[in-house]
């Protein structure tokens, strides 16, 4: 396709580039973090230098594991660029705007205020992964449709021997704008002296927007895993991500028939291309057939859903075990629970819940809250089945109980193990029951009070308005409020009312028009966008439903409206599997019928029982 001529040319044209004395680069850089696919090999190329310069400037110093934004494909164009023009020069991009106020980025913030003299950044808004009224404040998104990332553009000035500003000029394009509105808007801010431009000193956290509130660092550490920060928490580390599969078409369905027929083909399949290809590697190390092993593979995504663990398990030659007792419930989205397949071969992290749940027989109840960096307001359920990670944003579980294998040296002091073998231990330590204890000056209070007391503090308005913006960016902080003995108590109510939802009486109030007895699910919807009025079927609608169902929201929706949105026929556009709910429970749909009346009471209790929280009143 390209003769020796072109290349040499281009060559030349990049070294002549490397000897120009560049001092203004003007570009609208690709937005890529990288690869989706374990078997994609057409990877994002790897900038060695460039990336040891983020590791040197951006990630140092970066206290969240949540780096992996910052290898994005734009985040090296600003590396590069910045590098590139010296001491001296200017540089303007209109790109992703997820730096400004992701958490991940607080290193990139704070070095573009070392680096350059002058910053401008015009917030243009648009990002479409946020949900509720923080969404449609973001509205259209300029480059329309077609992105899903929140937009800006950054002129940012070097100016050498010249003092720094060390502040931010900055500019929110506003509220509830249309595409329209917002180019309208650049179009009469043609230049930056035009622009009206708010001050912006960055906090000690390096925030520039929603910035944290200081009081929360008084409060009491949820969890803490770090092996370098020490401060005494909660729960301690015992508290785990809920689990991520890579593979959930396979790993989860309605159907348990069919899924256990899926994960049986999908290991008969992988056993079989371990046979062939296995012995075309011998001989190689380690590392060379890890490498080729890509190559060898047979990829029909109807057969098999490859991932970077599974490459590793097959080069190294290791077969996949799996229990017939692997088949368990777990709630994969909020109200919504599915058949699972856990199975620690297949699963790609489960991260500590073996040590939450790692049996049936290991009963167990868990708080799930979203983790660090979420975009939607903060909230939470609680549930005694396993989890999905995408039950919240990266979903984040405080279980009451841990588990813990019994060890095969006898001791004449151990607990007693259950039938599986297992000792189960408390969560929340003694240290912190003696603090909650002397604290409120009662030595009632036991682990289960304040177990609930967290969970009727996280339904708390006040808590989570004063203290959005850190919920948003850190795990909780437990504050100690006045009437501990009415927020547990209420939040035991609470937690019996969601983790019961679908034996919850169902609202006998609504309407209901029926054709013929037919409970079977395509997809249900609602009549129009009042949403008093959903169409189950062609031939079921519900009617007259209360529009206060829909102001009690987990992850962003409505209990109803997780409902309607996965208990609906399916087909995997890869692996080409079917995900009925008609096959869930043996009634079929009249399961899901059902759990849309439950929980509009579940909805109506909530919110009652909310508003009979006590005052939020630190003490």
């Amino acid at each position: 396709m390209f003769e020796e001529d072109d290349f040499q040319t281009a060559n030349k044209k990049v070294e002549d580039e490397k000897k120009e004395n560049i001092r203004i680069i003007i570009s609208n850089p690709p937005y890529s973090v990288g690869q989706k696919d374990a078997m994609d090999n057409n990877a994002n190329t790897k900038y060695e230098a460039i990336d040891n310069r983020i590791q040197e400037t951006y990630v140092k110093d970066v206290h969240t594991q949540l780096i992996r934004g910052l290898y994005d494909s734009y985040i090296r164009a600003f590396r590069w660029a910045s590098d590139r023009i010296g001491d001296n020069g200017i540089l303007s991009f209109v790109s992703n705007g997820n730096y400004i106020n992701n958490l991940s980025f607080s290193g990139f913030r704070r070095e573009l205020l070392k680096e350059f003299n002058h910053i401008y950044v015009f917030n243009l808004r648009g990002d479409c992964r946020t949900s509720g009224e923080i969404r449609k404040k973001e509205k259209d998104n300029i480059f329309g449709e077609g992105s899903r990332t929140p937009i800006s553009i950054i002129v940012l000035v070097k100016h050498k021997d010249k003092p720094f500003d060390g502040f931010i000029h900055y500019k929110d394009i506003g509220d509830y704008l249309t595409k329209k509105e917002k180019l309208e808007i650049i179009k009469k801010n043609k230049s930056i002296s035009k622009i009206d431009w708010e001050t912006i000193y960055p906090d000690k956290y390096n925030d520039w927007i929603n910035k944290k509130n200081d009081n929360f660092e008084n409060f009491k550490s949820i969890g803490n895993k770090s092996t370098v920060d020490v401060e005494p928490s909660i729960f301690s580390s015992c508290y785990s991500s809920g689990i991520k599969t890579a593979k959930d078409a396979w790993l989860y369905n309605f159907d348990k028939n069919l899924l256990e027929a899926n994960i049986k083909n999908y290991i008969d399949f992988y056993e079989k291309e371990s046979n062939r290809v296995l012995p075309l590697l011998k001989g190689m190390s380690k590392e060379e057939k890890e490498k080729k092993i890509k190559d060898l593979l047979n990829l029909d995504k109807t057969r098999i859903k490859w991932d970077d663990d599974l490459l590793c398990k097959m080069a190294n030659g290791k077969h996949i075990n799996n229990s017939s007792k692997s088949i368990r419930e777990s709630l994969y989205r909020p109200f919504v629970k599915t058949n699972f397949c856990y199975c620690l071969d297949l699963i790609q992290r489960i991260y500590r819940y073996s040590n939450i749940m790692p049996t049936n027989n290991c009963k167990n109840t868990t708080i799930v809250i979203p983790g660090m960096g979420n975009k939607k307001d903060f909230s939470c359920i609680a549930t005694d089945t396993l989890i999905d990670l995408g039950c919240m944003s990266a979903a984040q579980s405080f279980p009451l109980k841990w588990y813990e294998k019994e060890s095969i040296q006898p001791s004449l002091f151990k607990d007693e193990s259950n039938e599986d073998g297992y000792i189960c231990n408390d969560s929340i330590n003694d240290e912190e029951l003696l603090s909650f204890q002397k604290k409120y000056n009662d030595t009632e209070i036991s682990k289960e009070k304040i177990f609930t007391y967290i969970y009727g503090l996280f339904h708390m308005p006040k808590y989570k308005e004063l203290y959005a913006n850190n919920l948003s960016k850190e795990l909780p902080r437990i504050p100690f409020l006045s009437n501990f003995d009415l927020i547990s108590s209420i939040g035991k109510e609470l937690m019996n009312l969601h983790i019961n939802y679908e034996n919850t009486k169902p609202y006998d109030k609504c309407t209901i028009r029926a054709k013929k007895e037919d409970y079977s699910i395509r997809k249900i919807t609602f009549l129009n966008s009042a949403k008093k009025t959903i169409l189950f079927n062609e031939n079921i609608t519900i009617d007259n439903i209360p529009s206060e169902v829909y102001e009690y929201k987990v992850n962003g929706r409505s209990p109803i409206e997780w409902i309607m949105d996965q208990y609906q026929y399916s087909i995997d556009k890869d692996s080409r599997i079917i995900n009925d709910p008609n096959k869930f429970k043996p009634e079929g749909g009249k399961y899901v019928f059902d759990l849309i009346l439950s929980l509009i009471t579940v909805s109506l209790e909530t919110q009652k029982l909310i508003k009979e929280l006590p005052e939020y009143k630190e003490i």
